[in-house]
This record gives structure tokens, C-alpha cells and sequence, in this order.
């Protein structure tokens, strides 16, 4: 620095500081190249040849000169317009089905592949050598599906701006094999990348035949298309790559107050969390391989703190490198750690009481995360410590850039589906699901007649679609799931913990959930779904021989004359592996709401691969027949108590809604109708369930906790109700659903929305019920204009307010309704007591001021040592809220 000011006055000034005229220690000790670049040679790295920045450069040392060189190209990227800046670009390409359908009866082809400028005279920036299919005996009008995908190119890289992507084409050719001269050329097939990158990757793909130029321009002249010869089932995945930056705050841990351990003074004891992040693709979170790693500060009940860590103390977030698929292929481990210590600066780690592992599949779409927190232990009551819940938010940033950008017009994505194997990691075990086809579906599309079918797959908290099938109720899918199994610790695969820990660990990852949906741009219309417990796959006696994808490679059909064949080299995903297989042919779909005369059935199959041990087996799910009468049971008692309660009511209140007849017999002419319910239907599986466990705490954004926001959000789902609630003015027990399904349908009617509120509210620290009633509803015959009232039923959510006030959402109108004195109320004093809890001599209850009570002589309890800060809707909050109809006052 002293060397470069020496050179320029104008740098000299710069670097002192005082304005004494001479460097000190201090002002050139402070110099780190960061305030001293000029301002008009800062912004391009093409201009750092001249000014006094570069004569500064000069003097720096190289790793230095590194960073600023890293410095002047980031800043050099900031001022180029979205559509004009390089993008990294990832493609995999495969063939599944192909079908001829020229003149001929037979023919023995094969197909090229490349990616070309449109024009000659445009350089090719896709430095990808052309690729060959296998040779193939075709037969006219037959499609020849391929038992296993041929892959054309895997992860394969290059660099292209958003504006070129018209500018190439994908090119496919024909070729027809002749055994005694030259191969002849049959067609070609032409797609420009833009569309493959914005469209479907599964794609048809119709290659046109080879005419004379004679021919071709007659048919251009008349304006007739090109004959196609072929037909090819591709999957090119065209992705772009970005460097994710992942920001994790909102962290709470709330322990399970049934563990042995929290009896004692380890629940007294501080926690803290250390973050195990991937970087890339080829990142493995379980053994700390290329992540980041990060250690929180201290939190706990020692010093009257919660276990809550709002935001991370990092100077940059977490970046991950790659895909959008290989991000939600990618994982998170968190390790809980809990120890006696003083200070958050202490550097003990502690003792580590359980980890949790989150996949990022869904960091895309949902940023909150909750998990079960695990220990290594060989008994069930110690497995599971407690739950750990918060946000991670993945931010979106272009390759080599360190800020979001504005892409006009948004970016070129392809729609999500399930990842083919090219991005799966061979290390890791992956759980199969194979899906043939289905038979019998429900009419979703009366004008069609058919339905345009999909299949969803979830397990252990990951979920994968297929392809869409337009109009059609027996898609024919073959299409396959991969879902890598990961163990939040890997010392479960040891032999000691097979029949313990792993089986408590491959029970908490639950059933695998297959539905069939309906695609519509507004909505999603359930088709049916079945649920597998792993149970019914470890336990199977059926064994069979199976690659990643399926049934092991059929011989290729070609030139049995040709003497010089080599055998192809197996990937790692074509090894046949003896697994047990679970097959489920001809299983019928439940949890259609769509009238269907015919059976719905799916044909799948599953299977681990590799499978695990024999010995690896889960105990039978518990008899439905007797969960059924479990809540059954439940129900009738809560009958028989509503019947109590109503001829209890009507003593002081004759009139009102409460004293009404409980009947719900709607063909019975009782116009008062008022009923009772507790259980609703799962969606899915179609099992009794008590309604609470339709509600789930949803954390939203903070400008989504407010009034205004959260009413406007929920009234952009449609409503839609069931033929049979507007035939009846009943919900019915089907008719409940829980939020998830919900967000996935966005229509429903007024109890999915009423729900929907509920949990947004529960998220949001509120103190939030779901009501359920009878309203008048006003109906008018089309034929005589004639206004008749009758009673339907009616979901409101009510909340619980300070001072004893409720309020009342109306999901429908967005109007809201408060009303004083209506409940007791706590006083500020015991809400500001402690908890009981055992005194550290004699066992006696202590409370925050040293054991005093209330004027009641009650100690009350006080909120979870957990629990984050309430975030309480004001009055005042209410005052700009928007309503629909007459404004919103208290009774």
C-alpha cells in the first residue's frame, strides 16, 4: 500500500486518513484493497488495467489479488442484463419407448443425437459430442417400451444465456441399418432447447421422414406437415444451476417431557445446535463430507432463557451448488447438544442428546421444517428426545452471483417430477416404487369424459410426482420412484442395533402414500390412493431379481451376424441385486370423492435396493378393525354427554340453537336440525379420526400474521363444495381434510378454509378453535322465483383474546366479530408465575417469587421453557382490515 500511494498522489490521500500528510502503522495495517478501488474502475474487470487500482494491485499478495480479481468479476456480472448473462446449464437425456411408423412392416434402426445452433454460422457453445441408440427391431404401429431407460447423456455441463436457448436445437436422426452397404438416412427430429427447457421432460418425440427436396418443397407449397417415420418416449432434464443460499432461523426445541432423561437435571441443563449443510451434490451430511458446519450459542433454562434460536450469528448463510433437483435430493442434519455451561462462548460441546435429519425436497416450495429429535438407544421410551422446529429459506441466486436477480418474463423451469437415476447417489440405499398403470379411474372431466391422470408419492417426508396422461382412466405410467433411505445416524446399520434402534427408526418414517390426481390449471381432484406400511415390504416372502429400475435388461435385439460385439459395461444401477419384493397388482385405490362405477385399480411394485438384511423385519400395524372401534367407542360417549348437555341447556335457554333436537337424519323432515360430531375420515385412507388431528400449526411469514394478509391469502382458494353437502346442507365424516391437502387441491369447501385459518393461527402463537354450527341458508327455485330458508351447517374459527374478548373469523365474508366478556381471563399475575417444579431439596413446588401464590392460593403454571414469544394480534391491527359486507364492531 505504502509502495502504490507513493505512485499516486490521488492514493496517498486516500490512505491517510488524518490528513497530516504522512502513513501511519495504523492506516496502512487497516488497508485490506476494499476502500481504495476507484470509482470508475470498479464495476468491469476489463477496466483494472488503468487508474490507481491497478497500480495498487501490483503490491498485493496473490491471494489477495485473487479476491479482488473475484471481487471485479462478481461486480462485472451485477451490471449485465439477465438475458444477455452465461448460465450454467446441467442435461440428462434417456429413451424409454420407441415405435415406427413408416411404410414398412419391419426395420432394424438406430438414432443419433446432438445439440446444434439452428444456423451454420452461429459457434457452438455445446461442446457435446453426438450420441448413438442402441440398434432396434421395430415393428410398424408397435411401441417398443423399454424395460430400462437407455441413458444418452448424464450430468452433462455447459454454458448458455437465457436469449440463446431459441437459438439451439436438440436434433434426433434415423437411421435404417443395411447389412450388405452403407446406412441409409431415414428422418430427423428437431426441438429448440427453450422449449424443452420451459416444457414437460417427458416428452414424445416425432421424427420426420427424409424427403427429396423436390418433395419437400411441394409440401411446403401446399402447406401440408412432413410424414413422421418415428416416434421416440424421451426424458431430457434441462436445468440450470444455482448457488442456493440457505438461511436458517426461527430454531425451538421442545423436549419430550416422557423421556427418563428430563425427570432429572438434565432438562435443567443449556442446549445448543450444531448445523450440518451440504455444498454440493456430492456432499454427505451423515459423515460431515464437504458441508458446512455450525455451531450455535448457548440456550436454556439456567439463566431464565428459552430454547429458541431466532437467528444464526454467521457473517454469510449456508450455500449449496447445484440443480434444483439435487438440491431437494440433499439433506440437513442437526445435532442437539446439552451440557452445564456459563457463557455462549464456552467452547464445550457437550454431550450430544439426539440429532434430527430434514431432506430438503420441499425448501423450494416450504421453508418450515420440524423433526423428530433422535437418540441412539436401544429402548423405545429413550429413541425419541423431543422435536425440533424451524425455518430454512432457500434464496435463489444465478450461478457465480451472490444476490437474487429479476428475470423478465421468469425463468425457464421444466415441472417437477420425480428424479431419474442419473442424479441419484449410488452410496445410498433407495427405497423403489414402480408404477405400472392404473385401470378404471373416475370421470374428473364430464365434457371429456376421461380424466388427465398423475401419481403422487411420498415417504419420510419427501414426495415425487410422475408424468401427466391427458384423457384417458387407464394411464399406463411406468414410471418409477426413487427415495434414498437415510438414517439420522449411521451406526444404525450395525448389526447390534438391527433389531432396536433401526426398527424404531424405520418406523418413524411411516407408510408410502401412492394417490392418483386429476390435473386442472385451477385445481387437483383426488382419483384414489393407497398407503404400504414397511411393514408389508420387510415381512414378504417373495423375492426376485432387480436392478434401480426394474427387472433386469431384456437382450437388445440387432445384427445377431456381427462377430466383433463387446459386452456394454454395467452402471451401477443396472447390477441385478436379489431383493424382496412387495407386489402390488391389482390393488384397489380408496378415497375417491368423484361417483365411480367401476373399481379403481393400480398395478405397482416395491422394494429396497440393496435390500437389507433378512433379519430386518417390523412388527404387523396394529388390527384397523379395532382402531375403528377404539373411536367408536370415543364417539358414543361423546354422544351420550352432548345428549346431557343439550337437556342441560334448555332449561334456562328454550330457544336457542343449543336446546335444538340432535339428529342427523336429513330425510326425517326436522327442521331444526343440530348434531354433534368428533370423528372425521382421513382423505386418503378413509380411517376414523378424531377431528383435532385435522389441525397442524402452520408458520407463516410475519407479515402473514396479521389480520389483513392472512384473510386476503385464504380467500384466493376457491370454494367448492361436495354434491352431497349441497344436496344435504351436512359435512360429512369424508368431508374433513387437513391443510396439507388442502394447499395441494386449492378448492374446497367452507370447513377446508376454516381449517386452513385455524392452523395459520395456531402457527402464529394464537389461541384458535375451529366452530362448528348451523347458519340459515336463503335458496330460490329456478321455476317459481319462490325464497326458501333451511339449515345448513357452518365452520367458524374462533380465537381467545386478552382481557376476555373473543373474536370470530368468517372464512366466507372475511368479516370478523369481537366479543367482550366472554371467557375468564388470567390475570398479568399468574400469567407471570412459574411452573411447578420439584425444588432443588425436599421435592417442594417452587414458584418464580421464591413459592408465593395468588389470592386464589393456586400456583400456576407457566409457559413451556420453549415456547416462542407470542405474536399477539392487536386491537389496533384490526382497524385496516378488509371486509366484505358491513364492517366488522364488536357485539
Amino acid at each position: 500500500a505504502a509502495l502504490a500511494a507513493a505512485e499516486d498522489p490521488a492514493l496517498f490521500e486516500k490512505l491517510d486518513q488524518n490528513g497530516d500528510g504522512v502513513l501511519s502503522q495504523d492506516e496502512l495495517q487497516a488497508f485490506e484493497g476494499d476502500d481504495l478501488e476507484d470509482d470508475n474502475h470498479t464495476t468491469a474487470s476489463q477496466d483494472a488495467h488503468d487508474g490507481p487500482f491497478a497500480r495498487l494491485t501490483r503490491y498485493l499478495k496473490p491471494s489477495q489479488r485473487r479476491r479482488k480479481r473475484k471481487q471485479a468479476n462478481v461486480s462485472a456480472l451485477d451490471d449485465i442484463e439477465p438475458m444477455d448473462r452465461i448460465r450454467v446449464w446441467e442435461l440428462m437425456m434417456s429413451i424409454r419407448s420407441m415405435s415406427y411408423v413408416g411404410s414398412d412392416s419391419t426395420t432394424d434402426v438406430f438414432f443419433a443425437i446432438s445439440i446444434l445452433p439452428k444456423e451454420k454460422h452461429i459457434r457452438n457453445r455445446v461442446r457435446l459430442l453426438p450420441e448413438y441408440s442402441p440398434a432396434c427391431l421395430l415393428e410398424k404401429g408397435v411401441e417398443k417400451v423399454l424395460d430400462n431407460p437407455f441413458y444418452i447423456w448424464q450430468n452433462k455441463m455447459f454454458k448458455m444465456p437465457y436469449k440463446d436457448l431459441d437459438k439451439y436445437i436438440l436434433k434426433v436422426t434415423m437411421w435404417k441399418i443395411s447389412h450388405w452397404t452403407f446406412n441409409r438416412y431415414a428422418g430427423k427430429g428437431e426441438k429448440v432447447l427453450e422449449k424443452i427447457a420451459k416444457g414437460d421432460a417427458n416428452m414424445q418425440f416425432a421424427v420426420k421422414e427424409k424427403l427429396t427436396k423436390e418433395a419437400e418443397e411441394r409440401k411446403k407449397k401446399r402447406k401440408m406437415a412432413l410424414p413422421d417415420v418415428a416416434v421416440l418416449g424421451l426424458s431430457v432434464n434441462l436445468e440450470e444451476m444455482f448457488d442456493f443460499q440457505l438461511k436458517c432461523e426461527n430454531w425451538s426445541l421442545e423436549l419430550r417431557r416422557e423421556h427418563p432423561l428430563w425427570a432429572g437435571a438434565r432438562e435443567m441443563q443449556r442446549k445448543s445446535l450444531t448445523f450440518v449443510v451440504p455444498k454440493h451434490k456430492f456432499s454427505d451430511a451423515s459423515r460431515g463430507h464437504k458441508c458446512h458446519v455450525y455451531k450455535s450459542r448457548w440456550r436454556g433454562p439456567e439463566d431464565k432463557e428459552e430454547c429458541v434460536w431466532p437467528t444464526l450469528m454467521m457473517k454469510e448463510p449456508f450455500t449449496f451448488r447445484g440443480t434444483r433437483t439435487a438440491l431437494q435430493g440433499q439433506y440437513v442434519i442437526i445435532k442437539v447438544h446439552s451440557a452445564n455451561v456459563l457463557s455462549d462462548k464456552q467452547p464445550s460441546l457437550g454431550s450430544i442428546i439426539g440429532s434430527v435429519l430434514l431432506n430438503l425436497t420441499s425448501v423450494l416450495d416450504i421453508s418450515v421444517f420440524s423433526g423428530n429429535v433422535k437418540d441412539l438407544q436401544v429402548e423405545r421410551d429413550r429413541f425419541k428426545v423431543g422435536v425440533l422446529t424451524g425455518s430454512i429459506k432457500a434464496i435463489m441466486c444465478s450461478f457465480g452471483m451472490k444476490h437474487p436477480e429479476i428475470v423478465p418474463g421468469g425463468r425457464p423451469t421444466q415441472p417437477k417430477t420425480a428424479a431419474s437415476v442419473g442424479h441419484l447417489n449410488k452410496s445410498e440405499m433407495h427405497l423403489v416404487v414402480r408404477v405400472q398403470k392404473c385401470d378404471g379411474l373416475a370421470v374428473a372431466d364430464p365434457d371429456t369424459g376421461a380424466s388427465d391422470p398423475y401419481v403422487r408419492c411420498t415417504w419420510d417426508g419427501m414426495f415425487q410426482r410422475s408424468m401427466i396422461l391427458k384423457d384417458t382412466i387407464r394411464p399406463v405410467f411406468n414410471f418409477n420412484f426413487f427415495f434414498p433411505v437415510r438414517l439420522f445416524n449411521p451406526k444404525l446399520k450395525q448389526p447390534s442395533y438391527r433389531q432396536t434402534a433401526l426398527k424404531f427408526e424405520l418406523e418413524s418414517k411411516g407408510c408410502v402414500n401412492i394417490r392418483v390426481w386429476d390435473d386442472d390449471d385451477t385445481s387437483a381432484e383426488s382419483l384414489g390412493g393407497i398407503a404400504l406400511p414397511l411393514s408389508d415390504l420387510l415381512n414378504n416372502k417373495y423375492r426376485a431379481m432387480r436392478t434401480l429400475r426394474g427387472p433386469g435388461p431384456k437382450a437388445v435385439v440387432g445384427n445377431e451376424d456381427e462377430e466383433d460385439q463387446t459386452p456394454a459395461v454395467k452402471q451401477w444401477f443396472d447390477v441385478e441385486r436379489d431383493v424382496r419384493v412387495f407386489d402390488g397388482s391389482k390393488t384397489e385405490l380408496v378415497g375417491c370423492g368423484i361417483p365411480n362405477p367401476r373399481t379403481p385399480l393400480i398395478y405397482f411394485e416395491a422394494y429396497f435396493y440393496p435390500d437389507w438384511p433378512d433379519d430386518v423385519q417390523l412388527e404387523e400395524c396394529a388390527d384397523e378393525d379395532m382402531s375403528e372401534s377404539k373411536w367408536s367407542n370415543k364417539e358414543k360417549a361423546f354422544l351420550v354427554n352432548s345428549v346431557k348437555f343439550v337437556k342441560l341447556y334448555m332449561e334456562p335457554f328454550p330457544d336457542s340453537l343449543g336446546a335444538r333436537p340432535c339428529t342427523s337424519d336429513t330425510f326425517a323432515k326436522v327442521k331444526n336440525l343440530r348434531r354433534f360430531t368428533c370423528l372425521g375420515k382421513h382423505p386418503h385412507t378413509m380411517q376414523p379420526l378424531p377431528l383435532m388431528a385435522f389441525l397442524t400449526r402452520i408458520i407463516t411469514p410475519e407479515e402473514y400474521t396479521r389480520p389483513g394478509p392472512i384473510l386476503h391469502w385464504l380467500s384466493c382458494f376457491t370454494f367448492s363444495n361436495s354434491p352431497r353437502q349441497d344436496r344435504t346442507g351436512e359435512i360429512a365424516e369424508e368431508g374433513w381434510k387437513d391443510a396439507q391437502t388442502f394447499l395441494f387441491t386449492r378448492k374446497g369447501p367452507v370447513q377446508d378454509h376454516a381449517m386452513l385459518l385455524c392452523s395459520v393461527l395456531l402457527g402464529a402463537k394464537q389461541d384458535a378453535y375451529i366452530c362448528k354450527g348451523t347458519i340459515q341458508e336463503l335458496t330460490e327455485d329456478p321455476r317459481t322465483g319462490d325464497i326458501t330458508r333451511r339449515l345448513v351447517e357452518h365452520v367458524w374459527v374462533m380465537t381467545r383474546d386478552l382481557g376476555g374478548w373473543i373474536t370470530f373469523w368468517e372464512p366466507c365474508t372475511r368479516d370478523i366479530y369481537h366479543l367482550p366478556k366472554r371467557w375468564d381471563c388470567p390475570s398479568a399475575r399468574q400469567r407471570q408465575l412459574r411452573k411447578r417444579r420439584p425444588a432443588a431439596e425436599g421435592g417442594e413446588l417452587a414458584t418464580l417469587d421464591g413459592g408465593e401464590e395468588d389470592e386464589e392460593g393456586d400456583i400456576q403454571p407457566e409457559a413451556a421453557a420453549n415456547e416462542i414469544p407470542d405474536i399477539c394480534l392487536e386491537l389496533e391491527h384490526f382497524d385496516g382490515l378488509p371486509s366484505v359486507g358491513r364492517m366488522p364492531k364488536p357485539k
